[in-house]
């Protein structure tokens, strides 16, 4: 099932004119549209950030490869980002990104709609962090410190899903 729960064409790094669709969603959408994965990872009800540059706090994850599928993407960004080693339990939503301009000379993403995957994580293991070229921290926020991150602002609704599922013993 497909629930849409936000439309925000003012997503500040979309290009414009754009628009972003955030879904609760249990369906993967079709692999070609598919560019970047996430994981709401999660120990007890606190979640993992890692502290992204430029970014600054940010959910773990990123561009899905070539030859990945979305799953299989979330666990190698959430590995390189923060060393911890996860599991996917299960895809709580997507954010369709539409842009509406021409394709840009080199730009990366799928075109016209790229897909943002998220998914619900549980912790395997918590190697040593080291700080690497991607993120320089990782966190585990409670509740009440996750929603006051900047980066959250977007993806709230998502978050709020996951939570609620892991209260629910998912």
């Amino acid at each position: 099932m497909k629930t849409l729960i936000r439309k925000n064409s003012d997503i500040p790094w979309l290009l414009k004119p754009g628009e972003g669709r955030l879904y609760i969603s249990d369906e993967t959408p079709p692999r070609e549209q598919c560019g970047t994965a996430f994981g709401f990872v999660f120990e007890g009800e606190n979640v993992l950030m890692a502290h992204i540059l430029p970014r600054g706090w940010d959910i773990p994850g990123g561009m899905i490869e070539r030859w990945e599928a979305p799953e299989s993407a979330a666990i190698r960004e959430i590995w390189e980002e923060t060393t911890v080693k996860v599991e996917v339990i299960e895809q709580i939503g997507i954010q369709e990104l539409e842009v509406f301009c021409p394709r840009p000379p080199g730009y990366r993403f799928p075109y016209p709609i790229s897909v943002q995957v998220y998914y619900l994580c549980r912790v395997i293991e918590l190697a040593p962090f080291e700080i690497n070229m991607e993120s320089y921290e990782r966190k585990f926020f409670t509740p009440d410190e996750v929603r006051t991150l900047p980066t959250m602002a977007n993806h709230d609704l998502l978050y709020e899903e996951a939570l609620r599922r892991v209260r629910m013993g998912k």
